[in-house]
């Protein structure tokens, strides 16, 4: 069983600046391991929806570190290892393929996953979720050949990918439940704004529409609304929201609220040993005297 003083599980954003915390604290080379079931080194999510989406960015420029970071300092990447399970008392992960591994110093950075539309039809061919390199990948290749996309959701993800299918030349209809885009964040006069913008670069808009079936023989062809609408589509992206990653620790003795990692000010949770930083943390807001969970990429780098 291979044994590491710091195993960093993740390889988002808030792994990707932690370990770079730790290399600057002059770790010993060989002492530290990122674990991932993702199969990239870490990476910036932002541009995944902008930038690289668009083809404007490669997948070196995302990287927060290249491969020779990681080789010079002697950060051990696990790839493609999803774990299976974590045994805190014993400290040790079950790495599956990958083997166990021991642990002296845990740091949890599991991330988010997508939110999953609840239609029928939602597994059928040409729906796409954005969350990984991975999934961008797939989808600018799908990009490429043309053709209608609903965009289902109207906050970051939906905003920002109806843009690039527009400015990419696809003819794109937002759909989404509130009356106006962002609703949850944004004045009536800065969605107002956001939707003519859009509106007038080509986004067609269908507010206050809710998903009740995705039709086509094995592929989506229509988006069917609960109003009785079709919209004719050739693929749907969902950009509905997310979830933090904690299916892992269920039925373990790790603290968890409000589906997230519950953690003290200096980010450690309630097992000896362990921290957790990003997307995942329920965290105390030491200004407005509550815990909240952030899911922002610049709160996954503070803690980080």
């Amino acid at each position: 069983m291979k044994k590491y003083k710091f195993v960093l599980l993740g390889s988002g954003v808030a792994a990707g600046h932690a370990v770079k915390e730790l290399v600057e604290r002059k770790v010993e080379p060989g002492s530290t391991a990122i674990i991932t079931a993702d199969d990239h080194l870490p990476y910036d999510r932002p541009p995944l929806s902008k930038a690289f989406l668009l083809g404007e960015k490669s997948e070196d420029d995302i990287l927060i570190e290249d491969i020779e970071f990681y080789n010079d300092h002697g950060i051990e990447l696990r790839l493609n290892q999803p774990v299976l399970s974590v045994d805190f008392d014993a400290r040790t992960l079950d790495c599956g393929h990958g083997g166990e591994v021991e642990y002296e110093r845990l740091l949890l950075m599991t991330g988010s996953k997508v939110r999953r539309i609840e239609a029928a039809g939602a597994d059928i061919g040409e729906i796409y979720y954005l969350r990984s390199l991975r999934d961008e990948l797939v989808l600018r290749s799908r990009i490429e050949r043309g053709g209608r996309a609903a965009v289902i959701g109207s906050g970051f993800i939906g905003m920002e990918a109806a843009s690039v299918l527009a400015r990419k030349g696809i003819d794109t209809t937002l759909i989404f439940p509130a009356e106006r885009v962002w609703k949850k964040f944004f004045t009536p006069e800065m969605s107002a704004f956001f939707q003519k913008y859009f509106s007038d670069r080509g986004v067609k808009f269908l507010p206050n529409e809710r998903i009740k079936a995705f039709l086509g023989p094995g592929k989506v062809e229509r988006v069917h609304l609960e109003s009785g609408r079709d919209v004719a589509a050739d693929f749907a992206v969902i950009g509905i929201g997310i979830t933090p990653a904690t299916d892992l620790f269920e039925d373990t003795s790790l603290a968890l609220e409000r589906e997230s990692i519950v953690v003290n000010e200096y980010l450690e949770t309630n097992v000896e040993g362990v921290w957790a930083a990003g997307d995942v943390t329920c965290y105390p807001d030491l200004i407005f005297q509550k815990r909240r969970r952030l899911d922002h990429w610049n709160n996954a780098v503070e803690q980080g």
